[in-house]
């Protein structure tokens, strides 16, 4: 098996749980930074929108 965090690319060393799908601890770490980074990025972009939904319907202008 190979580490699923797409930096890393390792395989698994002998030992780790069947259910691993990182080589370590800081991949897994780095991972979850990842994926929360992304969760940011499009929570932000989807409350830029409703912003200018709102502003639509209350009619103000453009800046």
């Amino acid at each position: 098996m190979i580490c699923q965090y797409d930096a890393c690319g390792q395989p698994l060393r002998p030992g780790r749980r069947r259910s691993a799908a990182y080589c370590n601890d800081a991949c897994r770490s780095a991972a979850r930074r990842t994926r929360e980074a992304a969760e940011v990025a499009k929570l932000r972009e989807e409350l830029a929108e409703a912003r200018e939904a709102l502003a639509h319907l209350l009619g103000v202008p453009r800046e």
